[in-house]
């Protein structure tokens, strides 16, 4: 096995237990869901209350793993929360290496914002989706591939140049990221311990090593798009970032995509976690020190754009 993949799929499954303990009484999941044509790759599962008599928002997550790990099922825990907030959260999978390689995922969260159509007429009896108050998150990983989907949903240029499916549903009304590395170029070339990055870029782009170890970048066809930040458009959803100052797989990136949203005149806001060993998606653990203060700027975030959107 890779080392990145060994790495990044043990991490998730020693974590599992303490980002997804926590239960929602009046939250009903159902899982399993078959949104494409690659088995478990595509499959979603869906959140939402219990009781409802309203049509509900959704929320559309795409999971993290360091680009070549990861499952809907690790985030579990904050789908439940999101839901309990009165959301309908679609926690979606997508191809990972070897099974993918990019631009897939990209390509996997579109077909599964597409298929919010058919979950609506799916779950009608039970509850009413209102699809046009979508909002798109992700964390690390997942959220480089929501941000370059979303970018494509509106950038004819990026969806053609990677050849991304067209997105038939209404415009997003927000974009929520948590540690995007919105720049894979500059992720993709911090000194982490044993290769990691290297092995990532060989699984992600099925990229040769050059002679000295570091990846032969000059020979992937498309590296003018591994940035979403030159995507950016001025009618791109409000977004909120988190970011974290003890970061050291997306550390540095968050001022780079300020620049990028202020020069488009994008609406949004930031966050970021100082507490006492926030890092990397550490709002994923309800009982660290820096979740609560986290979620509630998330939430009051979500409460805004909801009701405004109403």
């Amino acid at each position: 096995m890779h080392i990145a993949k060994f790495f990044f799929s043990f991490g998730n499954m020693t974590a599992h237990p303490k980002r997804n303990y926590k239960r929602y009484k009046d939250v009903t999941r159902v899982c399993g869901i078959q949104s494409g044509e690659f088995g478990k790759h595509t499959e979603q599962d869906v959140y939402f209350p219990k009781f409802s008599d309203k049509p509900l928002p959704v929320i559309v997550n795409v999971h993290g793993g360091g680009f070549v790990a990861g499952d809907k099922k690790y985030r579990s825990g904050i789908a439940r929360f999101f839901a309990s907030k009165g959301w309908v959260v679609v926690n979606t999978n997508y191809r990972l290496p070897p099974k993918g390689s990019y631009p897939d995922a990209t390509t996997d969260t579109l077909t599964a914002m597409n298929f919010l159509p058919s979950l609506k007429e799916r779950f009608k009896a039970q509850f009413d989706m209102d699809l046009s108050r979508i909002v798109i998150s992700g964390d690390s990983a997942g959220g480089f591939y929501a941000a370059q989907a979303l970018a494509a949903t509106l950038n004819e240029s990026l969806r053609t140049r990677l050849n991304l499916p067209e997105y038939t549903g209404q415009k997003p009304i927000a974009f929520l990221s948590f540690c995007t590395p919105f720049d894979l170029l500059k992720c993709l070339s911090l000194p982490v311990p044993l290769g990691m990055t290297a092995d990532i870029g060989r699984l992600m782009f099925k990229l040769p090593l050059r002679a000295d170890g570091k990846l032969n970048f000059d020979e992937f066809e498309y590296i003018d798009t591994v940035s979403v930040l030159p995507y950016l458009t001025p009618d791109f959803p409000e977004t909120f970032m988190v970011a974290a100052v003890q970061d050291p797989i997306c550390g540095g990136q968050i001022e780079s995509a300020k620049e990028a949203f202020a020069a488009q005149n994008i609406t949004f806001g930031v966050y970021v976690a100082d507490k006492n060993k926030d890092g990397h998606c550490s709002h994923l653990i309800p009982y660290r020190e820096g979740t609560p203060p986290c979620l509630k700027e998330v939430v009051a975030f979500l409460d805004r754009i909801k009701t405004a959107n109403n």
